[in-house]
């Protein structure tokens, strides 16, 4: 992995500004990124911890795809422990009900959440951003149990480039992360964009167009 930027700019006091001020936008391509999260969500009901919630894009995703799954988020940005979630019933009726079931303000690489509670870790567009990615991937592996599957994606290359990403991985970097903190099975795929301004390179094309980010999915117990 190779290191693009010396400045870390990703403070609880940038994102929490972040949000205030301007929100925090989604490129379309991200979207099909945080359904494929949720629909690898298979086993129901399960418990579930999201690294790094964001705007919750991916937990509503989770949630709607399996509603009865315990969600616990952590991010330095606080105002993720208020958000909702609409639950529309059969005969039309709306009810909002809170998107986590808990949530931690704080670091995604020391949550203090219990270890081998969860079936699922994730993190979306998050590895990027931090100084010390390795740790994220511990954490995950903390907190899953024995049989407990983490689902990851960051940019391939930095091709979804951003002034606050400061690592940039390919497959290997991120494949050698998980084996490193203990995970028995590995698998990276490259995720399409669809095009967009993203995944400009020619070189880097499959079926579905060109693609720009890494999508891994890692199980403790060895079994995908």
């Amino acid at each position: 992995m190779k290191r693009v930027k010396k400045e870390n700019i990703n403070t609880s006091e940038y994102w929490n500004n972040m949000m205030e001020t301007t929100g925090v936008g989604m490129h379309a391509n991200q979207v099909v990124r945080y359904e494929r999260i949720a629909r690898h969500i298979t086993i129901a009901p399960c418990k579930v911890v999201d690294l790094g919630v964001g705007p919750g894009t991916c937990d509503s995703y989770i949630k709607a795809w399996r509603p009865k799954a315990e969600l616990t988020g952590v991010d330095l940005i606080k105002v993720g422990k208020d958000l909702k979630f609409t639950i529309v019933s059969d005969d039309g009726s709306e009810k909002e009900v809170n998107l986590f079931d808990n949530f931690v303000v704080g670091d995604v690489t020391k949550t203090g959440l219990p270890s081998g509670y969860f079936d699922y870790a994730i993190s979306a567009e998050v590895l990027e951003h931090l100084e010390e990615p390795q740790k994220l991937i511990d954490e995950m592996y903390r907190l899953l149990n024995p049989q407990g599957r983490a689902i990851l994606s960051t940019p391939y290359l930095n091709r979804a480039f951003s002034e606050e990403h400061i690592w940039s991985f390919d497959f290997d970097d991120v494949t050698q992360m998980f084996t490193k903190a203990g995970f028995k099975k590995v698998w990276a795929t490259p995720v399409a964009s669809g095009g967009l301004h993203l995944g400009y390179a020619e070189s880097l094309k499959n079926p579905q167009g060109n693609w720009d980010s890494i999508w891994t999915l890692a199980s403790k117990g060895g079994e995908i």
